[in-house]
């Protein structure tokens, strides 16, 4: 079974709830704990690192491809749809509702070049002259990576809100390496049906069943590189870290029926 540290106790360590969140920026706060901080130049597309590396080795000071790196690849591009498809729906803009919003991310990020570790990353607008100019990234190192899932969440006036979180992530497709037929399981999965059963609702044979279990579990396991005890744990770890219970089949290219049992 996988074990991670759960979100509650890293929340309590950094200081926030659904009902609070750490100001950005402040120099004062770190005092209290590390934080690393960038700006994003949206008109030069350029990464300024305007805090200290406290160390790390695996920093980026300027290349802002080689931040988005450092995020662990199953997770880069998700990671960086969310912030476009943000910018792109105008959430990060001067009108009154939503002039403070923030994007709060938890996510594994490599500060050394040997190992990730698990992190609390803040997008923070930053303005002039009544427009969206850079991008300020707050990160604060929480403890060493132990498959931790990724976690996104949208701030507005210091407080979670849901509603905007769900528009964005409705928007964003989620890793999808599976065939239409292994898709349908995962999204059986929450039905809990023995592999008979799934045969029978998907009008296949117990072997196509388990052979498209065979083929999700290495799909996952390579994914994320994780050594998942079985099926359901990689299928529920794929949704813990995306929330894809109501995805719809975002696969760009149409499966052939000659790849249906990849």
């Amino acid at each position: 079974m996988l074990q991670f540290t759960k979100f509650e106790e890293l929340q309590k360590k950094i200081g926030i709830g659904d009902s609070s969140l750490v100001s950005f920026p402040s120099r004062n706060i770190n005092s209290i704990l590390e934080v690393i901080e960038w700006e994003i130049d949206l008109g030069l597309e350029k990464l300024n690192l305007i805090g200290s590396s406290h160390g790390y080795n695996n920093i980026s000071t300027t290349n802002l491809c080689l931040f988005f790196k450092a995020i662990k690849e199953s997770f880069r591009d998700y990671f960086i749809e969310l912030i476009q498809t943000s910018i792109s729906m105008h959430f990060f803009n001067v009108q009154k509702q939503f002039k403070h919003v923030q994007l709060h991310f938890m996510v594994p990020f490599k500060l050394n070049r040997n190992r990730y570790d698990f992190v609390s990353l803040y997008v923070v607008p930053v303005y002039t002259k009544n427009r969206l100019y850079k991008l300020q990234l707050v990160l604060i190192p929480l403890c060493g990576y132990n498959n931790e899932p990724l976690a996104f969440r949208v701030i507005l006036n210091r407080k979670e809100n849901t509603q905007l979180t769900n528009q964005i992530k409705a928007l964003v497709k989620p890793p999808n390496p599976f065939t239409k037929k292994q898709m349908e399981i995962v999204k059986l999965s929450k039905c809990s049906l023995t592999a008979d059963d799934l045969a029978r609702k998907m009008n296949t044979s117990k072997w196509n069943i388990n052979k498209l279990n065979r083929r999700i579990f290495e799909k996952l396991s390579e994914l994320f590189e994780i050594k998942f005890l079985s099926t359901q744990e990689a299928i529920a770890y794929y949704k813990k870290c995306f929330e894809c219970d109501n995805v719809r089949d975002t696969r760009l290219n149409n499966t052939t029926s000659s790849k249906q049992y990849e």
